[in-house]
């Protein structure tokens, strides 16, 4: 269906790192988007091409309102503050991405298992580094 075509297209160009394709790849999942507003795989893919498009506020603006929107605890609501945290700590808001880490580390300490607690402990040590400069 178009839809899963679509985000395989996306996903691809993203992990491939093809810059002058990531700008059509939004294109196209933001139309898809309009299409498909509650779709979190969409607008989880359109902020992750954000990103790799060094558009970091438009990037925490669709992870903060994944955050928002799906259900506290779940793999992709722990993936959305993640990205929520990067997203931050690109922009330059430094205080507001370590803020939301110590939050998270106080509510939610198992912070979504394994994989994910090692990527969180991966900004924890980039926020570190960047505080130190």
């Amino acid at each position: 269906d178009k839809i899963d075509w679509t985000l395989a297209l996306a996903r691809v160009e993203l992990h491939l790192g093809n810059d002058s394709q990531l700008a059509e790849a939004i294109r196209g999942l933001e139309e898809l988007r309009k299409d498909h507003p509650g779709d979190a795989r969409i607008a989880e893919l359109v902020g992750l091409c954000y990103m790799r498009s060094q558009r970091y506020d438009s990037a925490a603006n669709i992870f903060r309102t994944l955050v928002h929107g799906l259900p506290e605890g779940s793999a992709p609501w722990y993936r959305a503050k993640l990205n929520l945290i990067v997203a931050f700590r690109r922009a330059g808001q430094i205080d507001q991405a370590r803020r939301l880490l110590e939050a998270l580390e106080i509510l939610h300490p198992d912070l979504g298992g394994e994989h994910l607690r090692e990527r969180f402990q991966q900004e924890r040590d980039s926020l570190l580094a960047t505080s130190a400069r």
